[in-house]
């Protein structure tokens, strides 16, 4: 894992709060579907590829480099707003793939990503289960799963570190790496941008 300083941290902390400027509890009170086609647009403000190369540096082709979802986790609001456990393999991404996590607003220790060390190479069992997102809706659009899987067994979850991040870095990591987890049980809307970047000759845009 590797943690990196990104250069253009203000422009993308200034995008997100110029789209967020009202109190939490307005957008805590909003509709699932609503809310998501609000984030969707907010996303669609950090157009691909220009953020995310420039975010990215001359390091890594960019056509290497995955879309940018935007999270937006509103405060105690169940589904799918915090990410469950998961490798990136569970959704189609090869072997080989890079997360680029970055926290922007409102990401504590509390509510950041969590980690299993040492678990790139486990030895996993999962099972889909239901889920509240549409195949193709805002929801998805923004990151959420149409079709969540659930870790049942193959690592141990009492083993699970937070990933602390300081604002204006990165975190550039295995995707095979177990993480997610982030319920928000703060007081602010926990806001943070990832993508992924794949190996050499594959692109999953």
């Amino acid at each position: 894992m590797r943690i990196v300083p990104v250069p253009i941290f203000t422009d993308i902390l200034n995008h997100i709060l110029e789209w967020f400027p009202e109190p939490v509890a307005l957008y805590r009170g909003m509709p699932a579907k609503e809310y998501h086609s609000y984030v969707r647009m907010a996303q669609e403000g950090l157009r691909w590829p220009d953020v995310v190369t420039r975010i990215a540096g001359p390091a890594f082709d960019y056509r290497r480099l995955g879309r940018l979802y935007l999270r937006a986790a509103r405060p105690d609001v169940s589904g799918q707003e915090a990410v469950g456990w998961h490798r990136e393999e569970m959704y189609g991404a090869p072997k080989g793939t890079l997360n680029f996590w970055m926290p922007v607003w409102g990401v504590t220790r509390g509510n950041t990503i969590k980690y299993i060390p040492g678990s790139e190479t486990a030895e996993i069992v999962t099972e889909t289960v239901a889920g509240d997102v549409t195949k193709g809706s805002d929801g998805n659009e923004i990151g959420l799963l149409y079709a969540p899987k659930r870790i049942v067994s193959g690592v141990n979850f009492d083993d699970a570190r937070p990933l602390e991040v300081p604002y204006g870095y990165a975190a550039i990591f295995s995707g095979s790496l177990i993480h997610g987890a982030a319920q928000n049980n703060g007081d602010d809307i926990r806001f943070s941008v990832d993508f992924r970047i794949y190996p050499e000759g594959e692109n999953g845009n």
